[in-house]
C-alpha cells in the first residue's frame, strides 16, 4: 500500500531522515550509529525469512491463521520506519531505499492475493467432502473414485510441482461427466490453488533480503564517506530538519490510516466469526480445558446453556468411560502444541450421545507453551448411524444363510454372498461383472424365462422354484425370489435374488412319497389278507374235515383233498407274508440274542443257497438284547440270505453276515428306511453283503414294494414282507447297491434292557381235560361250523353265535355254564375284543380266546393283562385249532 502520493515526498523523507541520523551520529559517534543501521538490517532479514516460512506453512496447512504474518508486516513496517532516520539524509541511497520499500510492497500485496486465494481454497476443500457424500448417495460406484480424487487434493497442498495440478486439473474433465458440480467445485480449487502459489512465490522471491543488504552497503559506503564530510552535513542540518518535521506529519497521516485499516480488518474478524459460529460448533477452552467460550450450535446441540458450559471442563461433555484413550491421545497432542483431528463422541445433557468431527487448535504463548485452544467441530451424528446401519446391511448380507445374490438393472452380477458361493461354487470375484444367463438351466424353456423377466420387468416379485446351474455344471432346485431395486428418481437400479436349496427337500419329498406309498400298498394288503384268511380258514379246515372223515384218519388216501389242502396252506403262507409286508403280522415278542439267533439257523441259511455259495459270519458277542419275533427275523435272514445267493448269475460267490452294535445317528437315520421316527443312539443291527450282479437306481426305487420282483418265478413279497416285519420291531433298514458291484443290506434294532430268554420254549398239554360248554362267536357261517365240529369231535358241546351282541345275549342267560367262548376279532357291530371285556365283566372265570386273520399284535397286551387266555391266528389247521383249545383247557 502507498504512505505518500508523490513521488518526490518519499525522497525528502529519505533524505531527511538520512540526513537526521548522520546529525545524531556526528554528534554521537559514527560507530554506534552504524551497528544500529546494522541491527535494523539483519531484523529485516529475518523477520522476512519468518514471513516467507509463515506463508509457506499456511500454504502447507500447517499454520491455520493469518495472525504472526499480519503481526510480522506490523513489525516489518516498523523496522522500515526505525531504519527511515539513519538513511533518509543519505545521498545515493534513494534507489536502495526505493528498492527495499518496493519488495516490501510488494510482498503486502501478494500477501493479500495469497491470503484471500488460499481462503477460497480452503473454504472449498472444507465442503469438498460433503460434496463427494452428496454424489456418492446418488451414485454410491463414484464413492471409491471420489475418495481417490481427494486424496490427490489433498497432496497437492504438499508438492509444489506444477505437475500436481495439472494432474488435478485433468479431473475436471472427467467429473464434469458424472458430477458437474463437483467439476465446477475442483475447478475453483485448482485456479485458486495455482494462483495462491503464484503469489506465495512472488512474496518469496521479492528480493527484500537481497535490497536491505544492498541498502546497508550503500549506507556504509556513505557512512564512511560522510565520516571525512560530517562538517558538511551540519551545514544543512537546519535545512534538512525541517524535513524530519514534514516526515513525522507524513508518518501520523499513515498511522491514522493504519488505525482505519485496523477497524476495518476487525470488522472483517467480526463478519468471519459469525459466519464460522452458523456453520460450525465453536468453543474455546483455557491451557487447563475450562471452556471460556462456547457458540449458540454448541449449546442447540449438547442442551447446556452458556451459563452450564462456561467455567466447566471440557470432561462435561466426554461420554463417562468412553474413548479414554482417544481423548488421552487428544489432550497430549494439543497440549504439545499440535492441532489435532479426529471424530469424538460427546454426550449432551438429556444423556444422549451424539458424533462431531472435530479439529481443536492450540494457541503458544512466546515460550511456545499453550495458553488455550480453539475447537471447531461439525456434528456428524446422522453420518455414523448411516455408516452404522449400511454395517448392519452388509454384514446381514454377507452371513445370511440364504444365498443372495445383487445384479444391476441388465442383469449383470454385482454381489454375492458366502452361502451363494457354497450353493453355486462361484467366487464372488471370479462371478462379477457376468451376466445371471450362466447360472440358467436348460431344464426351464425360453418361454419360462420371457414370463419371468417380464414379471420383474414390471417392477412386480418374482417367487417359485428354479434350477440352478453352479460351476461344475451340476443343477440345482431351487427356490427363488427375485426382488426389484428402485432409486429416489423411481428408476430401477438393481435386483435382489434370494435362494434356497431344495435338494435336501426334494430327496425328503419323493421318499415321504414312496413311503407312504408303500403305506398305502400295506394297507391295501392287510385287508386283502385278512379277507382271504376267513375264507381260508374255511377252505383249510373244511378241505381237512372231510380228508378225516372220507379217509378214516389216513392222510394221503385223498388226494384231492390233499392237494386242496395243501394249496390253502400256500395261499395261508401268501397271506401271512402279507400280513408282515403291512406289519399287521402276529408277532410273539420276546428278548433274544440277535447273534444267537443267526448261529441258531445257520445250517439252514446253507441250504438256502447254492452249493458253491460261501457263507461268512461275524457274529459280535455278548451283544445286548433286542424284543422281537425269533421266527418273524428268521424269515428276514432268511430272506437276504436268498437274494444274496441269488445275485451271482453264475452260481459262485461269496455272501456276508454281520451283526453287532453301532451308533445310529439322525443323518443315518433321515436316509434309511422306517428311520423317520427313531431316535439316534445304540442298535444292534444285522449285515449281508454280497458281491454279485447289484442293482440300477430304479430297480432300488421298487424294491420293497409287494408283487415288484426281477426274478422269473418270484412272487414279489420276500423284501416287501421283510420291510413289514422290520417296521414291526421298530427297526429301520439300509441298502446300498451298484450294477456290477454287489449290495449292502442293513437292519438296525433298537436295544432293550432285559436278559435274552432261550431260543426253543417247549410246550406240552398236561395230563387230560373235563368236556367244556364252549361258544363260538364269528360273522362267517362257514367259519362257525367249521369250529363247531372241530369242538364237536374233541367231545365239547358247542354254542354258537353270528355277532358280538348275540354272543352277549346267550352269555347272560348261560352265564354259569358256558366255560370258553372263542370270538372273531373283526366284527360288524360289536368287536371281539369289546365282547371279551363285556364278558369278562360278566364272568371273571371264563376263558376268553381271541381269533384274527388280521392285526393279532394289539391283542397281546390283552393276553399280558390277564384279559385273553389265547390267540388263535387265521386261517388254522384242525391241529393247531384243537392244539390252541387244549392249551388253554389244559
Amino acid at each position: 500500500m502507498k504512505l505518500l502520493g508523490l513521488k518526490e515526498a518519499w525522497v525528502l523523507i529519505i533524505l531527511s531522515c538520512i540526513l537526521t541520523i548522520l546529525y545524531v551520529q556526528s554528534r554521537q559517534g559514527d560507530h554506534d550509529e552504524l551497528y544500529e543501521v546494522n541491527a535494523l538490517i539483519q531484523e529485516i532479514k529475518a523477520v522476512d525469512l519468518s514471513l516467507e516460512l509463515d506463508v509457506m506453512q499456511l500454504h502447507a496447512g500447517r499454520l491455520h491463521h493469518y495472525d504472526t504474518i499480519t503481526k510480522g508486516s506490523v513489525v516489518l513496517d516498523e523496522l522500515l520506519q526505525k531504519l527511515q532516520p539513519y538513511i533518509e539524509f543519505m545521498p545515493g541511497l534513494a534507489d536502495f531505499q526505493k528498492a527495499l520499500e518496493s519488495s516490501v510492497r510488494v510482498q503486502k500485496d501478494a500477501l493479500e492475493h495469497f491470503k484471500r486465494n488460499n481462503a477460497l481454497f480452503r473454504n472449498s476443500l472444507r465442503y469438498f467432502p460433503a460434496l463427494i457424500d452428496q454424489a456418492a448417495t446418488d451414485q454410491p460406484e463414484l464413492r471409491l473414485y471420489l475418495t481417490h480424487v481427494y486424496n490427490d487434493l489433498l497432496r497437492s497442498m504438499a508438492l509444489p510441482e506444477k505437475a500436481t495440478l495439472s494432474h488435478l486439473g485433468s479431473y475436471v474433465g472427467r467429473l464434469e461427466a458424472v458430477s458437474p458440480n463437483l467439476a465446477k467445485h475442483l475447478q475453483v480449487m485448482v485456479d485458486s490453488e495455482r494462483r495462491t502459489r503464484v503469489e506465495m512465490q512472488e512474496f518469496i522471491y521479492c528480493g527484500t533480503e537481497e535490497n536491505a543488504e544492498a541498502l546497508f552497503l550503500a549506507y556504509k559506503r556513505h557512512q564512511d564517506t560522510l565520516m571525512t564530510t560530517s562538517e558538511f552535513y551540519q551545514v544543512a542540518l537546519v535545512f534538512f530538519s525541517a524535513l524530519l518535521l514534514l516526515y513525522v506529519g507524513i508518518i501520523m497521516f499513515r498511522l491514522q490510516r493504519i488505525a482505519t485499516e485496523l477497524k476495518e480488518a476487525n470488522a472483517e474478524l467480526q463478519y468471519q466469526k459469525f459466519a464460522l459460529d452458523e456453520h460450525a460448533i465453536v468453543d474455546v477452552m483455557d491451557a487447563q480445558g475450562n471452556i471460556t467460550y462456547a457458540n449458540q450450535k454448541l449449546c442447540e446441540i449438547s442442551g447446556y446453556s452458556k451459563e452450564e458450559l462456561l467455567g466447566k471442563n471440557y470432561r462435561l461433555l466426554k461420554p463417562e468411560g468412553h474413548f479414554d484413550e482417544l481423548y488421552r491421545e487428544m489432550w497430549d497432542a494439543i497440549s504439545s502444541g499440535q492441532t489435532w483431528h479426529g471424530e469424538l463422541e460427546n454426550r449432551a445433557k438429556s444423556g444422549e450421545f451424539y458424533w462431531v468431527n472435530s479439529s481443536i487448535v492450540p494457541f503458544l504463548n512466546a515460550k511456545g507453551k499453550s495458553y488455550k485452544y480453539v475447537s471447531i467441530r461439525t456434528d456428524i451424528t446422522a453420518r455414523k448411524e448411516t455408516e452404522e446401519a449400511q454395517k448392519k446391511l452388509t454384514a446381514a448380507f454377507y452371513y445370511a444363510a440364504e444365498a443372495l445374490m445383487i445384479t444391476d438393472a441388465q442383469g449383470g452380477i454385482e454381489h454375492v454372498n458366502p452361502a451363494f458361493e457354497k450353493m453355486t461354487g462361484y467366487l464372488e470375484e471370479e462371478i462379477q461383472g457376468k451376466p445371471a444367463i450362466i447360472l440358467r438351466s436348460t431344464q426351464h424353456d425360453a418361454l419360462f424365462y420371457d414370463e419371468l423377466v417380464k414379471t420383474i420387468g414390471e417392477g412386480e416379485v418374482w417367487k417359485g422354484e428354479l434350477v440352478l446351474l453352479c460351476k461344475d455344471r451340476s443343477e440345482k432346485p431351487t427356490l427363488r425370489s427375485i426382488a426389484p431395486v428402485f432409486g429416489e428418481k423411481g428408476d430401477l437400479v438393481n435386483y435382489v435374488t434370494f435362494m434356497t436349496d431344495m435338494t435336501e427337500e426334494k430327496l425328503l419329498r419323493s421318499k415321504l412319497e414312496h413311503t407312504q406309498r408303500l403305506e398305502s400298498l400295506g394297507v391295501m394288503a392287510g385287508g386283502i389278507a385278512h379277507d382271504f384268511n376267513n375264507i381260508l380258514t374255511s377252505i383249510m379246515g373244511n378241505a381237512k374235515l372231510a380228508e378225516i372223515k372220507m379217509t378214516g384218519g389216513k392222510r394221503g388216501d385223498s388226494p384231492y383233498l390233499s392237494r386242496i389242502s395243501k394249496a390253502s396252506e400256500r395261499a395261508a403262507d401268501l397271506c401271512r407274508q402279507m400280513l408282515s409286508y403291512s406289519g399287521q403280522g402276529n408277532l410273539e415278542m420276546r428278548p433274544i440274542n440277535l447273534s444267537e439267533l443267526v448261529h441258531e439257523v445257520a445250517s439252514l441259511l446253507e441250504v438256502a443257497v447254492a452249493e458253491n455259495i460261501t457263507i461268512q459270519y461275524h457274529l459280535g458277542k455278548q451283544l445286548p438284547s433286542i424284543e422281537a419275533d425269533s421266527g418273524q427275523l428268521q424269515q428276514v435272514i432268511m430272506n437276504l440270505i436268498t437274494n444274496a445267493g441269488e445275485s451271482y448269475l453264475d452260481g459262485a460267490g461269496k455272501v456276508e453276515i454281520d451283526v453287532g452294535t453301532m451308533y445310529v445317528g439322525q443323518s443315518w437315520l433321515a436316509s434309511s428306511l422306517l428311520g423317520e421316527e427313531l431316535k439316534e443312539g445304540e442298535y444292534i443291527y444285522v449285515e449281508v453283503k454280497d458281491y454279485g450282479s447289484g442293482m440300477d437306481q430304479e430297480t432300488l426305487d421298487h424294491v420293497f414294494e409287494p408283487f415288484f420282483t426281477t426274478k422269473f418265478t418270484g412272487r414279489g413279497l420276500g423284501m416287501s414282507a421283510m420291510m413289514g416285519i422290520v417296521k414291526a420291531h421298530r427297526g429301520a433298514i439300509d441298502i446300498y447297491s451298484e450294477q456290477g458291484q454287489g449290495t449292502m443290506v442293513r437292519v438296525v434294532f433298537p436295544i432293550v434292557d432285559q436278559p435274552a430268554e432261550p431260543l426253543v420254549s417247549d410246550f406240552s398239554l398236561a395230563g387230560g381235560y373235563a368236556k367244556s360248554l364252549i361258544m363260538i362267536v364269528d360273522d362267517e357261517a362257514d367259519i362257525l361250523e367249521y369250529a363247531k365240529t372241530l369242538l364237536a369231535d374233541l367231545g365239547h358241546d358247542v354254542i354258537t353265535a353270528a355277532s358280538g351282541e348275540e354272543a352277549l345275549e346267550i352269555f347272560q342267560k348261560e352265564q354259569r355254564k358256558i366255560d370258553v367262548v372263542i370270538t372273531d376279532a373283526g366284527m360288524p357291530g360289536m368287536s371281539g375284543d369289546q365282547l371279551c371285556k363285556e364278558l369278562h365283566a360278566l364272568d371273571e372265570r371264563v376263558k376268553l380266546i381271541l381269533s384274527s386273520g388280521y392285526d393279532m399284535d394289539y391283542t397281546t397286551q390283552s393276553v399280558q393283562s390277564g384279559l385273553l387266555s389265547g390267540l388263535i391266528q387265521k386261517p388254522y389247521s384242525p391241529e393247531k385249532f384243537s392244539y390252541e383249545v387244549c392249551k388253554v383247557l389244559d
